[in-house]
C-alpha cells in the first residue's frame, strides 16, 4: 500500500470521527462542521485518486469533482473566517457563497478549466483548459480574503477572545494555504503534480490545532461530547445538581450555589492565562462582583487547586 494512501485514509478517518462526534451537538458552529465536511469529501476524492489510475471518463469526472471540492473548501474557509472575525453583515457571506457555487459549476460542466485527466504516478492529474487561470485566481483570492478578514478583525476588535481566535485560526489555516499555493505555482510552470499527498496533511494539521486549543478559545461547540473534556465534566456537574434538586428535593439555594460554582470554576480555568479583570469582563460583570462570588462560594482555594492539576 502506498504511503500516500495511508496518509489520506488516516486524515479521512480523523475528519469522519470529528463529524461523528459533532452530529449531536445542538450549537451554532454549522460553518465549522461544513468546513470539516468539505475537507472530508476532498480527502475522499484524493483517496479515490490514489487507489489507482481509472478509466478515462471516470478519471475526467474525478478530477472535475476534485476541482469543485477544492473550490468549495476555499469557499467554506472564507465563510469560517467571516464567522470567526465576527462580521455582522450577511452580505459578505452571500457573495462568497454565490461566487463559490458559480465557479464550481464552471469547473464541473465546462472545459474552460479542466479538459481531461492524465495518469501521474499512483494517481491522475488534470489537463489544463484555456482558462485554467480562473482556478488559480479563485484559490489565491480566497486565501487573500481569509488572511485579510482575520487580520482586520484582529486589528479592530476590542475583544481579547476575538483577537486570540483570529490569530489561532489564521495559524491553523496557514498550512492549507501554503500547500495549495505551492501546488498552484508548480502547475503554473507546467510541473505536473498530484496534490493529494499534501492537502490531507495540511487539513489534518488544521483540525488538530483547532481541537487542541478548543478548551481555551471555544472555536467549536463540540467538546461537551468529548469524554474527559472540561465541557463534559461541567455538563455532568450541572446534570447532577439538577438531578439532586428534582429527585431528592435538595435546598434551592444550595442547588443554585452548586450550579454557579461549577460555571465560575469552568470559566476561570478556561481563561487561566487571563487576568481576573479580563475574566470578569468576559463573564459580563465587574471585577468586584466576581471577587464577591469567589468569597461567597469559598472558591479561592478551589480554583488554585484546579489550576495546579496537570490537565487544567
Amino acid at each position: 500500500m502506498s504511503i500516500f494512501i495511508i496518509i489520506v485514509l488516516t486524515a479521512l478517518v480523523l475528519k469522519g470521527t470529528v463529524l461523528w462526534i459533532a452530529r449531536k451537538v445542538p450549537g451554532e458552529m454549522k460553518i465549522f462542521l461544513g468546513l470539516v465536511l468539505m475537507f472530508s469529501l476532498h480527502n475522499l476524492c484524493e483517496l479515490l485518486i490514489y487507489l489507482g489510475p481509472l478509466q478515462a471518463n471516470t478519471s475526467d469526472m474525478l478530477l472535475r469533482a476534485y476541482y469543485v471540492l477544492s473550490s468549495m473548501v476555499v469557499t467554506w474557509m472564507c465563510l469560517y473566517s467571516i464567522h470567526v472575525a465576527a462580521f455582522k453583515s450577511d452580505l459578505a457571506s452571500r457573495i462568497v457563497l454565490s461566487t463559490g457555487v458559480v465557479v464550481s459549476l464552471i469547473f464541473l460542466f465546462t472545459d474552460m478549466v479542466v479538459v481531461g485527466a492524465t495518469v501521474l504516478g499512483a494517481g491522475v492529474t488534470a489537463l489544463k483548459g484555456p482558462y485554467y487561470f480562473v482556478f488559480q485566481v479563485t484559490m489565491i483570492t480566497g486565501f487573500v480574503f481569509v488572511i485579510t478578514s482575520l487580520a482586520l478583525s484582529w486589528r479592530n476588535s476590542d475583544s481579547h477572545l476575538v483577537k486570540t481566535r483570529c490569530s489561532l485560526v489564521l495559524l491553523a489555516l496557514m498550512p492549507i494555504m501554503v500547500a495549495a499555493t505551492a501546488v498552484i505555482l508548480l502547475m503554473q510552470f507546467d510541473v505536473k503534480v498530484n496534490a493529494a499527498g499534501l492537502i490531507p496533511i495540511a487539513t489534518t494539521i488544521f483540525l488538530v490545532v483547532i481541537l487542541r486549543m478548543e478548551r481555551s478559545h471555544k472555536l467549536t461547540d463540540m467538546r461537551m461530547l468529548i469524554p474527559g473534556s472540561e465541557e463534559s465534566k461541567v455538563l455532568g456537574e450541572l446534570m447532577a445538581a439538577f438531578s439532586n434538586y428534582s429527585i431528592y428535593g435538595e435546598n434551592h439555594k444550595e442547588t443554585l450555589n452548586e450550579i454557579e460554582r461549577a460555571l465560575v470554576i469552568y470559566k476561570h480555568t478556561a481563561m487561566a492565562n487571563m487576568k481576573t479583570s479580563e475574566i470578569a469582563k468576559e463573564m459580563g460583570m465587574p471585577r468586584p462582583t466576581l471577587y464577591s462570588i469567589y468569597n461567597r462560594l469559598g472558591l479561592k482555594d478551589s480554583i488554585r487547586d484546579v489550576l495546579k492539576r496537570p490537565d487544567a
